[in-house]
């Protein structure tokens, strides 16, 4: 694996992850495929530009990244690569919990995070992170 330590290109690598992977292909698949309707995306990303939502997810996404570097280094070995995302998860849903209760994303709460609940939305938020770390991870891997 990759021995990364936490560094502004993490960061920026995280925060283009999660504005690209998670982000932009949310609101293609709202808004253009017109699923998954039931997570309050379509009226989230009515209220938002493409830019302002991709930003919004990006500084989550370093934010959490950020907690979750003080907690578990990037994996260097396969063995440590479970406990990685198993941190990545819960960090993930508490930055979403945040989200949800800071009232800094009142949009957010007022459409996706209502129809999920408190819940199912650190779920969510946690499978979101798992993706952006596996896809990092692959990219960091690739490339090395």
């Amino acid at each position: 694996m990759v021995n990364l330590k936490l560094s502004s290109k993490n960061l920026i690598s995280v925060s283009c992850v999660t504005g690209f992977v998670g982000d932009a292909l949310l609101q293609f698949l709202s808004k253009f495929m017109g699923g998954p309707t039931g997570w309050g995306l379509i009226p989230y990303f009515k209220h938002h530009t493409i830019l302002s939502a991709f930003l919004l997810a990006a500084f989550a996404g370093a934010i959490a990244q950020f907690f979750i570097l003080q907690i578990h280094k990037l994996p260097t070995k396969s063995n440590d690569v479970y406990s990685y995302l198993l941190v990545t998860f819960i960090i993930s849903g508490i930055v979403g919990l945040f989200m949800q209760y800071s009232g800094l994303y009142p949009i957010l709460d007022e459409t996706y995070y209502k129809h999920l609940g408190k819940i199912n939305g650190f779920i969510h938020d946690g499978i979101s992170g798992l993706i952006v770390q596996i896809t990092l991870l692959v990219i960091l891997y690739y490339y090395k």
